[in-house]
């Protein structure tokens, strides 16, 4: 059965959310945009996402707020932190929030789809 490449993008920035629709459109991914932490929450619980992708700034709660709340329901979800905020302490907050990648705008940008790609698999194997 192939795996369903669905991604949950958390972004509230415009043309960052566009950038990262289309790229991972190329690879056959399905991309809903949520640009808040309430609206990402609202739509877990209306549909199933093969992955999340979460900046850490975001309108009414942040990246950590969002990604504790989903791991408190949900230990298998892939959730990769996509963020320009370089803080070691953020990174080390997120990761223990339950992140399984975190990685930075606009450095990271040529291997986010690959990562995602990659958890889906690895978590779909568990």
């Amino acid at each position: 059965m192939p795996i369903t490449k669905t991604v949950l993008l958390v972004e509230d920035n415009e043309d960052n959310s566009e950038m990262l629709e289309i790229l991972f459109a190329q690879d056959g991914f399905e991309v809903t945009i949520c640009t808040s932490g309430e609206d990402c929450l609202r739509r877990r619980e209306s549909s199933e996402f093969s992955a999340i992708v979460l900046d850490y700034h975001l309108p009414e709660k942040d990246g950590l707020e969002i990604c504790r709340e989903i791991r408190a329901v949900d230990e298998k979800a892939p959730i990769v932190f996509f963020t320009a905020d370089a803080r070691e302490t953020i990174r080390r907050e997120a990761l223990d929030a339950g992140a399984d990648a975190f990685l930075l705008k606009p450095d990271d940008l040529p291997d986010i789809v690959a990562i995602v790609a990659e958890l889906i698999n690895s978590k779909n194997r568990d």
